[in-house]
């Protein structure tokens, strides 16, 4: 009897004790170290771009990274970023690039199944104004 009353405790407490913090289901998609890739369109065309991300307060709701982007010339660029994103599964998503020569970019957009879709818009690294949509998803 005993042990039937032990296991009946303990499948109990299996059911009322709540899922463990950074569990996937519950992580936050811009934790530290988080990687993202994704395409940004432009008048020009696509490029492949990515974003890591190297510091996070989830509390404050800020993070800072890096963001390279993949030209049609196969030149690649990183700048950083600093920004701010929910750390649950949908929400609002938003950085700007650091200003390099001429180029500085903003990006806002949304968080929603696992992919951010994003407009952008700022200066190019000749000068001039630039602007269109992004996408990312979790780089595997």
């Amino acid at each position: 009897m005993r042990a039937i009353m032990g296991a009946v405790a303990v499948g109990v407490l299996a059911i009322l004790t709540p899922p463990a913090a950074g569990r996937a289901d519950d992580a936050d998609p811009f934790e530290e170290g988080a990687a993202w890739e994704g395409k940004r369109f432009t008048d020009g065309g696509k490029q492949d771009w990515q974003l890591k991300v190297t510091e996070r307060d989830a509390k404050k709701g800020t993070f800072k990274g890096e963001m390279s982007i993949t030209r049609a010339d196969n030149t690649t660029d990183t700048y950083k970023v600093d920004g701010k994103a929910t750390a649950k599964a949908k929400g609002a998503v938003s950085f700007k690039s650091e200003k390099k020569g001429f180029f500085q970019q903003s990006f806002t957009g949304k968080l929603n199944g696992g992919e951010v879709a994003m407009t952008w818009g700022g200066k190019t690294r000749a000068g001039g104004d630039a602007k269109g949509t992004a996408t990312l998803k979790p780089k595997n």
